[in-house]
């Protein structure tokens, strides 16, 4: 998944795409990765979860690259596949609008 963030990339650095298309990402990226990391902690001490859903919201609110890191990080979250299917759709969806933009908008 992300490898689909390198054209998009590499389309602003060639100033196809503004900048401005990274800001969900960069705002919602340490919520998220805190999120990822007080769950796991919960979950290793039996204590309170952050419900799946606040997690979905995050991904979808732009947080799903670090989303993406802290999985990894934290190996958390790696296999249970109805919340990894609800993952990737809000990852596609958040990829949708700027390759959307670069497919149809022609500056004049």
């Amino acid at each position: 998944m992300p490898l689909l963030l390198l054209p998009l990339l590499a389309a602003s650095l060639l100033g196809k795409l503004s900048w401005w298309w990274w800001l969900p990402c960069a705002l919602a990226a340490l919520p998220t990765f805190a999120a990822y990391w007080w769950d796991k902690r919960a979950a290793l001490r039996g204590a309170w979860r952050i419900p799946e859903a606040r997690l979905q919201l995050l991904h979808l609110a732009g947080g799903w690259p670090a989303a993406f890191l802290a999985q990894r990080c934290f190996r958390h979250k790696t296999r249970k596949q109805p919340f990894l299917l609800i993952y990737r759709l809000a990852a596609l969806a958040n990829l949708a609008l700027p390759y959307a933009w670069l497919w149809f908008y022609r500056p004049s």
